[in-house]
């Protein structure tokens, strides 16, 4: 048998068409942007991140009555420390209560152990809570930097009839102590939370819907 003649290729030109075919690629996908792209939509480009804390902890309902509450006082000193904008809680809000107390059959022990019961406020105000809620929204919508005494004391009232009951008192704490009192007595909003305790108790963090 007589052997072929060998004959050598030049490969480079194939290797060179494959990598300009390979970085067009890269070039046309780089500069490919869609119509929607959910990317640019994320807010300010600049400027700070905002920053979190997750406060994870045992509920306070859970340990035993010789608990110290005083124990949290650390605690409470550098999470004042830390200034936050807004504090959220694990709870039902007033809305979600006032929608579960129409099922008792369902959710009472739900009821008792969570919701706390605004039927005062109620008798207070006159309003029931999609009624409070609605005008505590319609107050904050316009809520001054510097609200006065009575406008505290109004937006307390409604945050409890409301059951809103973590918000009221964060209202009520912002008070001076002259304004905790109308015309030298107690306020009813006073009244009302002392004569209501909650159903059970619950961390001291409370959720300011308003600064």
């Amino acid at each position: 048998m007589f052997p072929f003649p060998r004959k050598e290729i030049d490969v480079r030109p194939m290797y060179a068409f494959l990598l300009a075919a390979v970085f067009s690629g890269v070039a046309s996908a780089q500069a490919y942007q869609p119509d929607f792209a959910p990317a640019t939509m994320k807010g300010p480009a600049k400027g700070p991140a905002n920053e979190v804390m997750v406060l994870g902890s045992p509920h306070l309902s859970y340990f035993p009555k010789s608990f110290d509450p005083a124990t949290l006082r650390g605690l409470e000193d550098r999470l004042a420390a830390w200034k936050p904008d807004a504090i959220s809680i694990e709870a039902l809000s007033g809305a979600q209560c006032d929608h579960v107390r129409r099922y008792p059959g369902r959710y009472k022990y739900t009821v008792a152990s969570y919701c706390w019961d605004p039927a005062p406020a109620r008798l207070a105000t006159g309003l029931d809570v999609p009624e409070a809620t609605a005008q505590a929204e319609q107050l904050l919508a316009s809520w001054p930097a510097n609200p006065s005494s009575s406008q505290r004391r109004r937006l307390a009232a409604l945050f409890l009839a409301g059951g809103e009951r973590a918000s009221a008192l964060v209202q009520w704490l912002r008070l001076p102590e002259a304004g905790m009192s109308s015309g030298g007595a107690a306020h009813p909003t006073k009244t009302i939370w002392i004569s209501t305790p909650p159903p059970r108790p619950s961390p001291p963090a409370s959720a300011p819907a308003a600064a």
